[in-house]
């Protein structure tokens, strides 16, 4: 239902290389937590081609999932 990726110093590779792959495999729903910039990217709707939907929230933000479940992101980027 959902993969999350923890990105320190790969954020290229998972967002241009892993996150297209993860949608080819069908997997609905992925979020790539960037540590360093305290981002998380937030994909969803797979096609064999990519995600139809993709956005990017930073602290402050609240994010609805596809399982609809609002989440803070303060309470996933923690320091």
């Amino acid at each position: 239902m959902l993969l999350v990726e923890v990105s320190d110093t790969s954020l290229d590779v998972d967002l241009n290389v892993k996150v297209p792959h993860y949608a080819a495999a069908g997997i609905p729903e992925t979020w790539v937590i960037d540590v360093n910039r305290g981002t998380l990217h937030q994909f969803h709707t797979p096609t064999p081609g990519g995600y139809l939907y993709q956005k990017t929230f930073q602290r402050g933000d609240s994010m609805l999932t596809t399982m609809g479940v609002t989440i803070q992101i303060d309470a996933i980027l923690v320091t």
